[in-house]
C-alpha cells in the first residue's frame, strides 16, 4: 500500500503474525479496498441518508387519537441522538498537551480540526 500500513508480513514464527495483526488500525481505512480516503466521507454519507430514510419509514403515516404524532417521534429521535454528542473539546488544554510548533505540523492539524469539530458540534445542538 501507499502508506505502508497494509502489507504482506515476513515471514516468521506465530507471535510476529499476531504482533503485526495487532499493530494494524482498528477502523481499516478505505486503502485497504483500493479506494481513495474520500471513499469514506461517501460512505458516511450514505449511512446517514439509509438511517434517515429507514427513520422515515417507521414513522406512522397518520396518526388516530392516541398515537403519537410524526413530530413527536422525529423529535425524540433527535432528542436521542443530541443526548449521545460528546461535550465541546477543551481546545485550551489540547494546545498545552500539543503546542502548535514548527516541527510539530500535526499538532497544527489536530487543532484546526478540534475547532471544526467543535463548530459542528454546536450546530448540531443548536439547530
Amino acid at each position: 500500500s501507499s502508506s505502508d500500513i497494509y502489507f504482506a508480513p515476513a515471514d516468521g514464527d506465530f507471535d510476529s503474525y499476531v504482533d503485526y495483526v495487532r499493530n494494524l488500525p482498528i477502523t481499516p481505512s478505505p486503502e485497504v479496498y483500493g479506494f481513495h480516503e474520500n471513499a469514506d466521507i461517501t460512505k458516511d454519507q450514505k449511512e446517514t441518508q439509509q438511517l434517515f430514510n429507514s427513520i422515515l419509514l417507521t414513522l406512522p403515516r397518520q396518526t388516530s387519537g392516541g398515537g403519537r404524532s410524526s413530530q413527536g417521534v422525529i423529535l425524540d429521535l433527535a432528542s436521542d441522538v443530541l443526548s449521545k454528542l460528546p461535550p465541546n473539546f477543551d481546545l485550551e488544554a489540547v494546545k498545552s498537551e500539543f503546542p502548535v510548533l514548527y516541527g510539530d505540523s500535526m499538532n497544527t492539524v489536530l487543532t484546526q480540526e478540534l475547532i471544526r469539530f467543535n463548530r459542528l458540534l454546536t450546530v448540531d445542538r443548536s439547530s
